[in-house]
């Protein structure tokens, strides 16, 4: 009966050498869980921070889209302004006898349109189909009082 008190007592003692070890580290477990609870809390505040300013961000870059295609209107309504006064013809064949101009007055002429050679800005050639053309592009300043027909 004595060892077997012996062996009990000595079964008790490791019992709880191991139960206070599983304590220790229970309650290191728990520090590091209220650690991890602070990180997830901060981290969880910094989330919302910066989904708040990404919508600003968004928020703002629609706004400069909208901007960038009302800059992109004007600037296409200022290139048609400067192309107002501008008269494009194609399908003239280029030949090598007659200058471009010359056709063009006397198409001029034959829809009885005032145009003289000074009305003639700058030519531009295109070539379509391996056939060459001549685009004429008619820069008038005073469209109105002298394009008038007969």
């Amino acid at each position: 009966m004595q060892r077997s008190y012996e062996e009990l007592r000595e079964s008790l003692e490791f019992t709880q050498s191991k139960m206070e070890k599983m304590a220790k580290n229970n309650s290191a477990f728990q520090e590091q869980m209220k650690e991890m609870a602070k990180t997830n809390l901060a981290l969880q505040r910094r989330m919302t921070q910066l989904e708040s300013d990404l919508e600003k961000k968004n928020e703002e870059n629609a706004k400069f889209e909208k901007k960038l295609d009302e800059i992109f209107m004007q600037l296409d309504d200022l290139e048609q302004y400067t192309r107002k006064f501008n008269l494009e013809i194609h399908g003239i064949p280029e030949t090598d006898d007659e200058e471009p101009e010359d056709l063009v007055l006397g198409l001029a002429k034959l829809t009885e349109i005032d145009l003289t050679d000074e009305d003639i800005g700058r030519k531009q050639v295109t070539e379509t189909n391996n056939c060459a053309f001549q685009q004429l592009l008619q820069q008038r300043a005073n469209v109105p009082r002298r394009w008038k027909l007969r």
